[in-house]
């Protein structure tokens, strides 16, 4: 068995915190190129934590490249839209309770 059945996937994710960006490290653990989505101008919140939570970032976003994008902006979207088409699939974040 290959150690990297993904090889060729290409991923772009949306998510923070810890469940989505375990999706992402799962993804590219298995060889996808995964690129991660994180709000400009500051990032993924857990980059900024303290105490337990300090090596939060690094553990869930280990091996994959990130892009910080201002989402509500009419130039991230830009960007957004130029990627997008040559990505395989997209994970984004869903809410607990739907």
């Amino acid at each position: 068995m290959s150690a990297t059945p993904l090889a060729g996937i290409k991923v772009l994710g949306f998510s923070q915190t810890v469940r989505g960006p375990t999706a992402g490290l799962v993804f590219a653990e298995l060889g996808a190129d995964a690129v991660k989505v994180e709000p400009a101008p500051k990032g993924d919140h857990t980059r900024g934590l303290g105490g337990f939570g300090a090596s939060f970032f690094g553990a869930f976003n280990r091996n994959k490249r990130s892009l910080a994008v201002d989402l509500k902006r009419e130039e991230g979207q830009a960007v957004i839209r130029r990627l997008v088409p040559t990505r395989t699939t997209a994970a984004s974040p869903k809410s607990a309770s739907g």
